[in-house]
């Protein structure tokens, strides 16, 4: 049975890495379920989420990422995203 990359990788992590990786996971999906309440709250900013909540946003991202850092030096489970304020629309 052939296993994929993402498979492999979780299997081989600890306890510890697993959560960060399922909090990191929920974070994103909390950003894609309220994207549209963000877009109002924060437009053209980069947003931090860290349990379900945006605890930093910045509409520079290296400014963002000293505030996360000086703030929340060892969480890997922060999930960063760019919020736009105008909805996107794709032509193919």
């Amino acid at each position: 049975m052939k296993m994929s990359g993402l498979k492999v990788l979780i299997k081989n992590l600890d306890e510890s890495q697993k959560k960060e990786m399922k909090e990191g996971i929920e974070n994103k999906k909390w950003i894609k379920n309220n994207y549209n309440i963000l877009r109002t709250e924060y437009p053209d900013s980069f947003i931090a989420v860290k349990n379900l909540k945006v605890i930093a946003a910045n509409r520079n991202l290296n400014d963002l990422l000293k505030i996360v850092n000086s703030q929340y030096p060892d969480d890997n489970e922060i999930a960063i995203e760019y919020i736009r304020k105008e909805k996107s629309f794709y032509f193919l």
